[in-house]
Parts: structure tokens; sequence; C-alpha cells
């Protein structure tokens, strides 16, 4: 299974159905009775930029609307999560590479902890499709090994259970008076 949120153009191909396969239908409608029907998240970091920042190799997009990969990377270069650098193969036209921003690369741990969810609610039997690893950067030792995202506090507590964790309200908070 490629899961829905790799589906959607999140983290893999948009155009298979639950399982990996080709989809001829709308998105949320799949193939073959017994399927799941439900409709799909819909999420708008392509695969191609958010997989290539994650230090990994990607799939093609060929499975998402050009025109809609290209509305949903003008919304990221808009709010400022990614930029265009041109760039030019020899004997090719001019293009367009998508990078991180700063504000991007922060994402990083979000994109990790949305595959790590797919993989353990959606993930086909066989394991999933892409698995974000520790590699070195400059002189830095690295494992190999399958990154994945830790809840941990100020005081230095690691692994937050959920239900150790709660929100309240920040500096910035506003309150509403009551009329």
């Amino acid at each position: 299974m490629v899961g829905p949120l790799r589906q959607a153009g999140v983290f893999g191909a948009a155009g298979g159905d639950a399982r990996g396969r080709e989809r001829a239908g709308p998105p949320g409608v799949a193939g073959e009775p017994g399927e799941d029907r439900r409709e799909r998240p819909d999420l708008p970091v392509p695969a191609p930029v958010a997989l290539r920042n994650l230090g990994g190799e990607h799939p093609d997009p060929a499975g998402i609307a050009s025109n809609l990969l290209a509305t949903r990377l003008d919304t990221l270069v808009a709010a400022g999560v990614l930029r265009r650098v041109p760039y030019q193969e020899p004997g090719d036209r001019q293009r367009f590479e998508y990078q991180l921003t700063e504000q991007g690369l922060d994402l990083r741990p979000t994109l990790v902890a949305l595959l790590e969810w797919g993989d353990k609610y959606l993930a086909d039997p066989r394991g999933p499709s892409v698995v974000v690893r520790h590699r070195p950067a400059n002189d830095e030792d690295a494992c190999d090994e399958p990154v994945r995202v830790v809840l941990t506090c100020a005081a230095g507590h690691i692994q937050l259970p959920p239900h150790a964790v709660h929100r309240a309200p920040g500096p910035g908070a506003r309150f509403l008076e009551a009329t």
C-alpha cells in the first residue's frame, strides 16, 4: 500500500489505489469490492519535495496532474515553504527545482511523523514504501537506521506517552471576554 497520504501526493505518486496499484476512478473511490472507499486526505506537500528534502529518493510524480502540482508548488512558494531555483540540463530549456526553505526544512519532523502515522495505521502488509534513514552529514557518524519522531520536553524527558502531554495557553494566547 502506498497509503492515502502518499496517494494524495504528499509522500508518493497520486495515481494509485490504497495498495499502490493504478487507479482509474476519482480520489477516494477504490477499484475493488471491499476496498476502503472513504475520502482520502489531500495535503499540499508534493512527494518529490517532501522526500528529496528528507534525504531520500522519491517516486516520479507522474500520478499528479500537472496543474494540481503547479498549484500546490505555487502555494508553498507563496507561503515561504519552498523556493524556486532555476537549472538547465545541457541542450534542454531552463527548468525550476523546488527546494525547501529554512521554514520548509523545519517541517521535516512533521513529515516524518505523518509517514510514521501512515505506516502504523495504513501500511501495506509488505511494509512501508519509503523509509527515512539516519545518514551522515559532513563528518557525523550515522547508523543508517530508520528515523522516528520522539516527543521530548524542555527538561529532557524523552518518549513522552500521549497521556503525559497536554495543551496550555502560551504567551501569545488571546482570551475573548464574555459579553
